[in-house]
Formats: C-alpha cells, structure tokens, sequence
C-alpha cells in the first residue's frame, strides 16, 4: 500500500516536474535570447553614424578651403541695397580660410590700414614742422641782406615780400604740415569711433539677436516635430521606427545636434525656397553675422557701406560737413539710376565724389579727389573681389 503510493507520488511528482519544465521553457526563452538586442544594436549603430556625421560637418566648418557656393541665397541684412549691391557673407566653408580671406581684407584690413595712416601721418608732422623751421633759419641771413638791400633803394613792399616769402612762407607750411597730420588722425579716429558706436556695434547686437532668436525658434518647432513623430511611432508599437526617429531628430546631421552645429560654426540653416527652387541660408549662423559684420567694417567710410576709414600713405583733411551732405544726397538721388543701370553705378559714384570739395591744400586736394576716385572704384568692384576673383586665385592655386 505504502509502495503503491510511493510509486504514484513519485510519478506524480515527475509528471508536474515535466509539465513545468515544459510550460516554462517557452517563457524563459525569449528572455534569455537576442530577440530584442537587434534593435537596440541598431539604434545605438545609428547613433554613432550620425554622430560622426556630426563631426565630420564640424571639423568642415573650422579646416574646410571648399568656396561656398555662389548661387547660395542670402537673407538682405547680408547685402547693401540698393546702390552697390555688395554681398557681406562667408566665402568658405571653413571658419579658419574664411578668416584669413575675409577678415583679413575685411575689419583685420582695415585695422592694420588706419594704424599705417596715423603712423604716416604722425611721423611726417614733426618732419614738416622741422623741415619748415630749418628752412626759414637757412634762409634768414639772405632774406635779412635782401630786405635791406630793398629798403636801401626805398622798396618797403619787396623788403616785406623777401621776408616773407623767405622766412614766414617755410614757417607756415611747416606748421600747416604739423596740423594736418594731427588733424588727419583726430578727425579719422573720432569718424571711425562714431562709425562703431552708431553702426558697427548696432549692427552686430542686432544681427546677433536675429539669428539667436531665429535659431532657438527653429531648433525648438525642430524638436516638436520629433517628438510629435516618435509618439505617433510608440502609438502604433512601431519602436524600431521611434527608436530611428528619436535619434536622427535630437542627434543627426539635420536633427537638434546638427542645427546646432549649422547655427553656430556653419553658415546657417539652408532649404531650397522660391520658384525655381534655390539653396537660401533661411536662418543666418552666429559665424555668419560676424563675418558680415567684419567685412562691413573694412569698407571704405567715404561711400557709406559702414565701414572705417582706411586709406594708408594719403592721409587728408576730411571734407566739410556741407560737402559730405552734398556727396551723400548726390549718392541717394543716384541710387535708381544705378540699380536700372549697373554700368553707370561708377560714374555716378566717381562724380559724386570728385564734387566734393575740401580745404586743404593744393597738394593734399589731389590726394583728396585720388583716394575718393579709387575708393568708388573699390566699391564698385567690390562684388568680383569679395567672389569670382578669389575663386579664380583659388582654384588656380589649387591646380
């Protein structure tokens, strides 16, 4: 009896013990397999992808030579409408050739020019003055012995004439010498200062403002969009799908992180707009604006774009005040004609400026209108020096 149910208990007992094993066996096994390891294998492999991208887009934006294209369609806050039609953006991809292409022509150039102007002309101040004094003490024993001579024969008027000429003559264009240089440098310096703190430094805050503000908008409706998408995935159990929209909205090269990088070290968000469709920066970087802001710096302040004053080795007096208001009104009524008319926008510029007179001396008002000349002539030129030229330079330096 007791052996009899033993040998039931036992079989019972292995009859349980196996139908356990079976029924858990199927429960265990997902588990412990790599079912569920492919998609988290996968995400974590798009992850790295992307973020390599990442890095490759930003080791770009600080080493790259490649021009940025000329097609490219920039806001209006990075030209000058509507005169001179002169494009103030990045040349190149990479912030360091960018730099050495554009600053350097740019604020760096401008910089560099007005300290080789003051030290002209602070240098050839003494020089006139000593020049001037050593002159009038040489030729004061002859202009002595002449005035003599003429006031022996009764000539009051040419004695005078012979001191003047001889003595006071070398003394005043000595002095005149001396205070142009001076004024050279005191009327650049306050031009240049009131040219930072009304234009230059207003222009940066605000350009600065517009592209943060610009940016944090599109990253943030960016960001809105992804997590709007990976929600609709997970509603539909379609994780892998959310796991691949998670990581490329936050962390591929046109997600959050790469917005980021475009924002910041590259030239901006770039989508194709208009009819036909063209590349156009929609949001401007940080890079950008300063880039602008630093070319605009390093134009010429005598037609108006912004910049400073930077004509080195001719140092001038500056025009009146009446006659710079006549130069910027003739500029202004000009401004159609020359947008109707781009092979006149020379012309226009040079008359305008030849017309404005100053009150220096002979020789420094050739010097005056010269300069004046040339610096439209820059400006018109400006385009092809900012974007064909330096492409041509580059590409044959390349080959």
């Amino acid at each position: 009896m007791q052996l009899s149910l033993r040998s039931q208990m036992i079989a019972g007992t292995a009859a349980v013990v196996g139908a356990s094993a079976i029924a858990m066996t199927p429960v265990l096994a997902p588990q412990v397999s790599l079912s569920a390891l492919p998609r988290v294998s996968t995400a974590v492999e798009l992850s790295s992808v992307v973020i390599g991208a990442n890095a490759v887009n930003f080791i770009a934006d600080i080493f790259d030579q490649a021009a940025l294209s000329d097609t490219l369609v920039w806001p209006d806050y990075f030209s000058d409408p509507p005169a001179y039609d002169v494009l103030y953006a990045p040349l190149d991809i990479g912030i360091i050739p960018d730099l050495a292409n554009q600053f350097s022509t740019g604020s760096l150039s401008a910089l560099v020019n007005n300290l080789s102007g003051y030290a002209f002309a602070g240098l050839t101040s003494p020089v006139a003055l000593v020049s001037g004094v050593a002159t009038a003490v040489v030729n004061t024993p002859g202009a002595l012995i002449a005035a003599a001579g003429y006031l022996a024969a009764g000539n009051s008027a040419a004695a005078v004439a012979a001191l003047q000429t001889q003595i006071l003559a070398p003394l005043q264009a000595g002095i005149q010498g001396a205070l142009s240089g001076v004024g050279y440098i005191v009327d650049n310096v306050i031009r240049n200062i009131q040219t930072v703190v009304t234009f230059t430094l207003p222009t940066l805050v605000a350009g600065l403002g517009d592209a943060v503000f610009g940016g944090l908008t599109y990253i943030t409706q960016s960001a809105v969009a992804t997590v709007v998408q990976v929600v609709t995935d997970l509603s539909t159990l379609n994780f892998r799908a959310a796991a691949q929209t998670a990581v490329a909205g936050f962390l591929g090269p046109d997600g959050t992180l790469g917005q980021i990088e475009k924002l910041t070290t590259g030239v901006g968000i770039i989508e194709p707009t208009g009819t036909p469709a063209e590349p156009t920066v929609i949001v401007p970087s940080v890079r950008s604006v300063i880039t602008s802001v630093a070319q605009r710096t390093g134009d010429y302040a005598d037609v108006g774009l912004g910049g400073i004053a930077n004509n080195p080795f001719t140092p001038t007096l500056p025009t009146s005040a009446a006659s710079a208001r006549s130069a910027s009104a003739a500029r202004s009524a000009s401004a159609a004609a020359v947008a109707a008319a781009p092979a006149a926008k020379a012309t226009a510029g040079d008359n305008a400026e030849i017309a404005a007179p100053t009150s220096a001396p002979d020789a420094v008002q050739v010097a005056t209108d010269t300069a004046a000349v040339s610096t439209d002539s820059v400006s018109a030129e400006k385009p092809v020096k900012h974007r064909a030229s330096r492409k041509a330079v580059k590409a044959a330096a390349g080959n």
